[in-house]
């Protein structure tokens, strides 16, 4: 009997491991919040959990790089474990590589400062201008652990991220520092 019930966990724990090698990856943007040289690993918090952090293990030659408040890219398994991660790369405005090529970038930021400001801003070399070191950026918003949620993208704005959806209708925003925010802000050249 005991071992009948060996050999079923076995099985159940290969299958397990089977599909969560076969199922999609997914990425999340999020931040480093702090590391631990001995055990070379990474605390960062994942998005739209209101601040739950999670842990992985880098190589040696990365830890250095990964210093707190680092932009990073976390590749999870469908179980959320952690199986890479790296520092953030932009393609132009485009810092998801799964965004590059697929969607509109242009039509991404007008949406995003309409929603964010209304008609303010009508380039955003205005709004570049007022905030000196901004430049926005757009990236998938992470569905972690909604695999079948339906696409998301956030702008950066220089004190929010603005989502939307796959068509670049803007949804809602996430202030900058928030708990669900996921970035710093740019400071304005002349404050309000």
């Amino acid at each position: 009997m005991k071992f009948k019930f060996a050999a079923s966990l076995l099985i159940v724990g290969s299958c397990m491991l089977s599909l969560a090698f076969f199922l999609p990856v997914e990425q999340m943007d999020t931040h480093v919040y702090g590391h631990s040289n001995p055990s070379n690993s990474i605390a960062y918090a994942i998005p739209g959990t209101a601040g739950v952090m999670a842990r992985c293990t880098v190589p040696d030659q990365s830890i250095q790089a990964m210093k707190p408040d680092t932009e990073i890219v976390v590749k999870t398994s469908i179980l959320g474990t952690c199986i890479d991660v790296g520092e953030i790369r932009c393609q132009n405005l485009v810092c998801s590589s799964e965004a590059q090529g697929i969607i509109d970038a242009d039509q991404f930021i007008r949406g995003a400062m309409q929603y964010a400001y209304g008609d303010k801003y009508q380039s955003v070399g205005i709004l570049s201008h007022e905030n000196p070191g901004y430049l926005p950026q757009i990236r998938r918003w992470p569905n972690v652990r909604h695999v079948l949620s339906p696409e998301r993208y956030s702008v950066r704005l220089p004190d929010q991220l603005v989502i939307l959806d796959k068509e670049g209708k803007a949804l809602t925003s996430r202030r900058c520092g928030a708990t669900q925010g996921y970035c710093q802000g740019v400071p304005r050249r002349v404050p309000l």
